[in-house]
């Protein structure tokens, strides 16, 4: 007869052994199974292990195959607007723009008792913290700075660089040098001035005092949000484009000339948000416009100096 123990100790033997072969049969069952739209990487430039030989070899065929995706047509700009609708829609869709903006007849002014909803006055024009929305229960947060007593000459949408502010682009904070407050130099131009709110990446460790802390390194907030979006199906980018095309959506009812301008990760998402949309009519990209061949060995995205 066995005694309790050793029959203890069979059932643990026996419970390891179905645990390792429900494993090794999971394992087998996902190593043959392959993601649709995708295909198992190829074992050629010196092996799967030679990570730099097959990225670059893919960098070098995408590159040399790209023009087959374009078919312009340059008779004229609406012949030209026509013969890219396609790429449009695709890039739009792999950066996460896809969902139906939320009308809306007006930015609203955020205020509290201790905090008024006029942040400061120009010599012609006025600053204000407002709010838009987006998409779904997305809203974007900023500053408006409006002309005061004529008509904008032009209506421009501001991004700032995620590491500053709408405030430090308007010359209410210091952090930018007075020539590069280019929020602040176009409202003094007599341009209605739209500056969102960009999710920042300063770094910071993540948990609580007496709590398990789920990031014992530094990290931004940027990074945070960043690696679960894609588990989720969205992505900064993709958020921070429709906040800004959103505030175009407002902006071109009562204004001729619409423009976007950014700088650093705002550079981007101008840069972004005038490649799919027609209604932008000027686009400054500063900080950000270069060749994009060698991506694979900048740094990381969360490591850009703050």
């Amino acid at each position: 007869m066995r005694t309790p123990i050793l029959t203890f100790l069979a059932a643990e033997l026996i419970l390891r052994n179905s645990l390792l072969l429900l494993l090794t049969t999971s394992l087998a069952a996902a190593a043959s199974a392959v993601l649709p739209g995708t295909a198992p990487l190829a074992q050629g430039h010196g092996g799967v292990g030679n990570w730099d030989g097959v990225i670059n070899a893919e960098v070098e065929r995408a590159t040399a195959a790209r023009s087959r995706h374009w078919r312009r047509d340059f008779s004229s700009a609406e012949n030209y607007n026509r013969s890219i609708e396609t790429n449009r829609a695709r890039f739009a869709h792999i950066i996460g723009v896809r969902d139906s903006r939320v009308p809306f007849e007006a930015p609203a002014l955020l205020a509290t008792v201790d905090q008024p909803t006029l942040v400061a006055r120009g010599k012609s024009y006025e600053v204000q913290r407002v709010s838009w929305p987006a998409f779904g229960d997305v809203h974007a947060e900023g500053l408006l700075l409006e002309p005061r007593g004529r008509k904008p000459v032009a209506a421009v949408v501001a991004v700032p660089d995620c590491a500053q502010t709408p405030e430090q682009i308007s010359g209410l904070t210091p952090g930018v040098a007075m020539d590069s407050q280019f929020a602040r130099r176009l409202a003094e131009s007599g341009c209605r001035v739209l500056v969102p709110v960009l999710i920042d990446r300063r770094m910071e460790v993540r948990g609580r005092e007496g709590y398990r802390s789920y990031s014992r390194q530094p990290m931004s907030s940027r990074e945070f949000l960043f690696r679960p979006a894609f588990q989720l199906g969205r992505h900064l980018i993709g958020y921070e484009v429709q906040k800004t095309l959103a505030a175009v959506d407002w902006l071109e009812r009562d204004n001729d000339s619409i423009g976007v301008i950014g700088y650093g990760e705002g550079a981007l998402l101008a840069f972004y948000a005038s490649a799919l949309d027609t209604r932008i009519d000027v686009a400054g990209v500063s900080g950000y416009f270069d060749s994009r061949q060698r991506l694979w060995s900048e740094r990381c995205y969360y490591l850009n100096e703050v």
